[in-house]
């Protein structure tokens, strides 16, 4: 069904007297966008996130809260104990405040146990709600979702520190279906005898892949002003793993700068091998960079079973040249498929 507007929902808030209202009410998710405009349904200024407690069976509730710097998850959970799928997005970080609060008097603090839908929207995540993630992770879900806006995952495990960021990994990654989104273009330098991003990126996807020995599809791409999206761990219900990663100057060495970096397998258990699909796309005409990345999957992904690459001076414009290799699994013989593609 379609969200209830909040017109509606102001509407139906003045006959709550009558419960056969508040049941057709949550038959609809409610969609409410928290800012000064909405935080009152009415001229008596009962707060929109009170008036959710008059309705009991409420199951589907999403909130963008563009107003209050300390409203958390927890007051929403508070008003709606019988939420099923829960979408908080906020302008704001979680309140380091609200959480501490919350922690030392041990107020509320698992999720409701009928939620199986979880998504998040924030511009970062902290140490203290990381933590609060990774010791109550609601363990009922079927589907998690969280998108980071204006943190890269380099810079949150300098901030939160490896063991958090790998145990919420961990967990995330146990759900039927998962989504972690970095959308902040990384601006995280590495520091030295600290270890690369790219094998602080693979022991990342290891913790989310967990023992699952499933296709793996990944994308590495160079930044550019169109995509602004630095990583995405991705499982499908389906059993696909997808995974991007944006190449940065400090992911190349070698002469011209053309030689991807491997990660340090003494440090990350896994590598490149585990990609069954690659695609990596280049906005230089760098020929020593296109033949480095063409050796890059072949000689470092035992398993793959299609490989595309991307290159053109300009990520404005149709991609100039476009290589994809398939290999063709229904065929007895071992047998390849290559194709380069003019625009």
């Amino acid at each position: 069904m379609r969200d209830l507007p909040l017109e509606i929902f102001k509407t139906v808030f003045q006959y709550l007297e009558q419960k056969y209202v508040t049941d057709f009410v949550t038959l609809f998710p409610v969609d409410l966008n928290y800012d000064k405009s909405t935080i009152h349904l009415n001229s008596q200024h009962i707060n929109t996130l009170d008036s959710l407690t008059k309705f009991k069976k409420l199951t589907n509730l999403s909130i963008d809260n563009k107003h209050d710097i300390n409203l958390t998850p927890f007051q929403v959970q508070d008003s709606c104990s019988n939420l099923e799928q829960l979408k908080f997005s906020s302008d704001y970080p979680i309140s380091e405040n609200v959480m501490l609060r919350r922690l030392s008097n041990n107020i509320n603090l698992d999720f409701v146990a009928s939620l199986k839908c979880l998504e998040l929207e924030l511009p970062s995540l902290s140490a203290t709600y990381t933590r609060y993630l990774v010791d109550y992770f609601p363990n009922q879900l079927i589907d998690i979702d969280i998108t980071i806006s204006d943190q890269s995952p380099f810079s949150w495990i300098g901030s939160v520190g490896k063991e958090l960021a790998l145990g919420l990994m961990e967990k995330a990654g146990r759900v039927k279906g998962s989504f972690i989104c970095f959308q902040q273009i990384n601006r995280y330098e590495v520091q030295p005898n600290e270890e690369s991003n790219m094998t602080k990126y693979f022991k990342l996807l290891n913790a989310f892949r967990g023992t699952r020995q499933i296709y793996c599809e990944a994308e590495f791409t160079e930044p550019n002003e169109v995509d602004t999206t630095d990583c995405v761990f991705h499982y499908f219900s389906c059993g696909k793993l997808y995974t991007t990663y944006c190449m940065h100057d400090n992911d190349f060495h070698g002469p011209d700068n053309a030689d991807l970096d491997l990660p340090d397998k003494t440090s990350s258990m896994i590598g490149p091998e585990i990609f069954s699909s690659l695609e990596i796309a280049i906005w230089r005409k760098n020929t020593d960079l296109m033949y480095q990345s063409l050796k890059y999957s072949f000689l470092n992904c035992p398993k793959i079973e299609g490989f595309g690459l991307n290159y053109d001076d300009s990520p404005y414009e149709q991609m100039s040249s476009y290589i994809k290799y398939t290999h063709k699994k229904e065929s007895p013989i071992r047998s390849y498929q290559y194709s380069i593609l003019q625009h």
